[in-house]
């Protein structure tokens, strides 16, 4: 698993950073990750969490991200993204205003009991915890991820994918500071940039094998 962190965007006045990461296997149809960095307080952060999630065997079952908790009260739902072919690839984006503490719980709940659970955090300061724009996208038998958002002046464009193949999780175009998870027969990854130009903005998540996958993206404005 790979990590990026540090500040991002100091020069506009808004920032972020990644904070943590972490992964779990456990079948639940609900999973919390305790403890998780969310770096300094600071009256204006926003956590922005991005999840990448995969059960087996889960054939014509329809899957969702049901209740979610960030530090014990549900966070905005930015975007989510499921396929359910022969396994369920489920990813999703979640942002709350949380100006104390440098540490939280974060609960994700499903529909149905989910095996393997992956999150990046990211501390976002003056950002909004709304998304400006948001894009889903999932492929059955695909290599390639493309997910179209308008960005505003100055922001941070997030993204999360899973895939039903293992060691083959998509290298984002357009975006910086990737991470990344394995599993015994998924992968996914997540990756974020600041944009300073409202413009129809254009990122695609690659591989070099074609499988079933889910993507979600989302902009948040500074």
């Amino acid at each position: 698993m790979t990590f990026f962190s540090g500040p991002v965007g100091f020069a506009t006045g808004g920032y972020f950073e990644a904070t943590a990461v972490s992964a779990t296997a456990v079948s639940s149809s609900a999973v919390s990750f305790t403890n998780v960095p969310i770096g300094a307080e600071h009256s204006d952060r926003v956590v922005v969490v991005s999840l990448v999630a995969w059960e087996s065997g889960s054939s014509q079952r329809t899957w969702t991200v049901g209740n979610t908790e960030i530090g014990g009260v549900n966070p905005t739902a930015l975007a989510t993204s499921s396929r359910d072919d022969s396994n369920q690839s489920i990813t999703a984006l979640f942002a709350r205003a949380l100006p104390t503490g440098t540490t939280t719980t974060i609960t994700v709940g499903y529909s149905n009991s989910v095996t393997y659970h992956a999150i990046q955090v990211y501390r976002v300061i003056r950002g909004s915890a709304s998304a400006y724009s948001t894009n889903t996208d999932s492929n059955n038998s695909s290599s390639t991820l493309t997910l179209s958002l308008n960005t505003p002046s100055s922001g941070v464009v997030f993204a999360a994918a899973t895939r039903d193949i293992n060691d083959n999780y998509p290298t984002w175009t357009g975006l910086d500071g990737q991470s990344s998870v394995d599993g015994p027969a998924f992968s996914g990854s997540h990756a974020a940039k600041k944009v300073t130009a409202a413009t129809p903005y254009v990122i695609t998540g690659s591989s070099s094998s074609a499988a079933d996958e889910a993507g979600c993206s989302a902009c948040i404005s500074f």
